[in-house]
């Protein structure tokens, strides 16, 4: 070796291969697949822990479908009464005659018909309460205000009778109509 040289270069002052260098690369790799091997682990155990909660909550969906499917009534009996608990904090809800408790499943039909439904969304709720002179139509979002429930407003009814549908024409549906003013009284 002469005196130009070094244990890493040759007597041309090439680099020659060796251990110079090799080593901080090689605990650099270590670290770098050490690393990956942590990330890929906790993916995994991120995915597994996201699939059994899916499954949980696939099989309580599915025991309430049997449940619903074995008592429809009992199912709706039971909405209704959470929605009414809900709803009778904020407000007085007369039980006679018993309110009536709809669940709203295609508010854009409805938003068409009566801007009544502006503010609902599916799956929020209609009640109708209070006798036929002096109804009220309540829409109620049960989930809203973390599951407190919120009112989103309330008019009152106007009941019409029911008059027999012209042949061939759809019967009419005896369902109250939301109206936008309250009817004028004309008590002496």
């Amino acid at each position: 070796m002469n005196a130009l040289s070094s244990p890493s270069t040759g007597p041309d002052g090439v680099r020659k291969p060796g251990r110079s260098g090799g080593a901080a690369t090689h605990r650099l790799f270590d670290a770098v697949l050490l690393l990956l091997l942590i990330a890929a682990l906790a993916f995994i155990g991120y995915t597994e822990y996201q699939h059994q909660t899916t499954v949980k909550q696939l099989n309580v969906t599915n025991q309430k479908l049997q449940d619903f499917e074995k008592n429809p009534q009992k199912s709706g009996d039971a909405i209704a009464k959470q929605v009414l608990d809900k709803l009778r904090k904020l407000m007085v809800v007369p039980d006679n005659p018993a309110p009536t408790v709809a669940t709203i499943v295609n508010v854009d039909q409805l938003k068409q018909t009566n801007h009544f439904y502006d503010p609902a969304k599916n799956g929020d709720h209609l009640i109708i309460m209070g006798p036929q002179d002096r109804a009220r139509a309540i829409l109620f979002d049960a989930d809203a205000n973390n599951g407190a429930g919120v009112i989103l407003d309330v008019i009152p009814v106007q009941f019409t009778p029911s008059s027999p549908a012209p042949s061939g024409a759809p019967a009419a549906s005896g369902a109250p109509a939301p109206a936008t003013s309250p009817a004028p009284s004309t008590t002496p």
